[in-house]
């Protein structure tokens, strides 16, 4: 079975991602920081066989965590998909952004994916993979709010 990791797959999009993935015959590592609302034993995930979804609590800007959390994986599954769809946005005028949430967005946005993507690219290019970057459609709006 092909596997695939998605990120910010505890809800919203990265949840809808990690069901078609699997629908298409993938097993899914699904990064998120917070499972708690996610129940495996009801409702889509309960008629799946074991396996197809993999819970992996890590919060992705801590980078050392990360790190072993991807090569636990690459010891068990080559993976063939990387969508990196965790994110986070703060708005307001940029004076009033402290440092710790202009970090935040940066490691969430940026950082993190980087990281993810040279941990895995010799396993995608090798099964000639995807890589999927998501955006907020706000990166295309401009917002006074949004200059950070």
């Amino acid at each position: 079975m092909k596997a695939a990791i998605v990120t910010g797959a505890s809800s919203g999009i990265g949840l809808e991602i990690s069901k078609t993935l699997i629908k298409n015959h993938y097993k899914v590592y699904g990064f998120g920081r917070d499972f708690s609302n996610l129940s495996l034993d009801s409702g889509y995930f309960s008629t799946l066989p074991s396996g197809c979804f993999v819970r992996i609590s890590c919060d992705i800007t801590k980078t050392p965590e990360l790190c072993t959390k991807i090569k636990e994986i690459q010891k068990y599954d080559e993976i063939h998909i990387l969508v990196n769809n965790a994110g986070v946005g703060f708005f307001g005028p940029h004076e009033e952004l402290n440092p710790k949430k202009i970090h935040e967005m940066v490691a969430v946005n940026l950082e993190a994916p980087m990281i993810l993507t040279q941990l895995l690219l010799r396993d995608i290019k090798k099964h000639t993979g995807y890589i999927v970057n998501i955006s907020s459609i706000t990166a295309k709006k401009s917002n006074t709010h949004g200059c950070a």
